[in-house]
C-alpha cells in the first residue's frame, strides 16, 4: 500500500482497503480477518495503524472484534438493520430516508420477480395463487375495516413477495421495516380511511409484476411509496410551526 505521512492519513487508507476487500467479496460476511500483525505485514505498516482502522470499521458495525477469536466480517444483515433503527429514533426526517429504501429495495425484488415469471411461469403458480389469496383477505379485511386482518395480510404481502426474491439482505431490511412502522402506518391507514385504496395500489404492483411490465411495476411501487410516506409520516404528523 502506498501510503503518505502521519498515523491518521495511513489508517484512513487501510480502512478504505479493507472496506474495498469486503466490497469485492474478498471478505464475506462473518469471515475471519487476518491478524493486526498479518495486515501490517501485507500493507507494510505499523500494528498500531492497524488497530485503529479495525477500530474504526468495528465502531461502524462493519467489523466484530472478539477477544478470544479475533475479528470477523460483520452480518450485513444486522448492520441494515441498526441504521433502519436509527431512522426512526431520528424522527420524521430519518423516516423518509426509510421509506426511500423501501421502495428502492420493492423496486428490486419487482424485477427479480418478473425474471422469475420470464423464465418459467408454470413453476411460478403456486406463488401466484399463494399472493392472490392474500390480496383477496387484505381486499375483505379493508372492505370489514379489520384492522388486525388487514395488518396481518399487508405483513403477508411484502414477506411472501421478498421471501421468493430469495435475498437475505432485503428479507431482512423487511423484517425490520415490520417490527417498526408497519402497525404504525396500517393504523393511519385505518383511522384515514385508506385501506381499500393501499388495496388496490397493491393489488396494481402486484398485476403489473404478473403481467411482466417492469415499467409498471416501477410507477405504482413509486406512486405507492410517495403517497404511503406522505398519509402515514406528513398528513398524520405534520411539523410543527412556530
Amino acid at each position: 500500500m502506498t501510503h503518505k505521512k502521519g498515523q491518521s492519513t495511513i489508517v484512513s487508507q487501510l480502512v478504505q482497503e479493507i472496506r474495498a476487500m469486503i466490497e469485492n467479496g474478498t471478505y464475506k460476511a462473518n469471515d475471519k480477518l487476518p491478524t493486526e500483525q498479518e495486515f501490517a505485514e501485507q500493507f507494510n505498516v505499523s500494528r498500531s495503524s492497524v488497530r485503529e482502522a479495525l477500530k474504526t470499521l468495528s465502531y461502524l458495525g462493519i467489523l466484530e472484534s472478539h477477544v478470544s477469536r479475533g475479528t470477523y466480517v460483520g452480518n450485513m444483515n444486522n448492520l441494515a438493520n441498526e441504521v433502519l433503527k436509527w431512522s426512526v429514533i431520528l424522527g420524521n426526517e430519518g423516516m423518509h430516508e426509510v421509506f426511500v429504501l423501501g421502495t428502492a429495495v420493492d423496486t428490486q425484488v419487482s424485477l427479480i420477480l418478473i425474471k422469475q415469471m420470464e423464465a418459467s411461469m408454470a413453476e411460478m403458480a403456486p406463488f401466484i395463487a399463494r399472493m392472490n389469496k392474500i390480496i383477496s383477505d387484505m381486499n375483505e379485511a379493508a372492505v370489514a375495516k379489520d384492522l388486525e386482518a388487514f395488518e396481518n395480510a399487508f405483513i403477508e404481502y411484502f414477506r411472501v413477495l421478498y421471501s421468493k426474491a430469495e435475498n437475505s439482505v432485503f428479507i431482512s431490511i423487511n423484517e425490520c421495516i415490520n417490527s417498526l412502522i408497519v402497525h404504525k402506518v396500517c393504523t393511519s391507514y385505518y383511522e384515514n380511511g385508506y385501506m381499500l385504496e393501499v388495496t388496490i395500489q397493491l393489488s396494481s404492483i402486484w398485476n403489473a409484476i404478473c403481467r411482466k411490465s417492469i415499467a409498471q411495476s416501477i410507477e405504482f411501487i413509486q406512486r405507492y411509496g410517495v403517497f404511503s410516506y406522505d398519509e402515514s409520516f406528513v398528513i398524520s404528523y405534520p411539523p410543527e410551526t412556530d
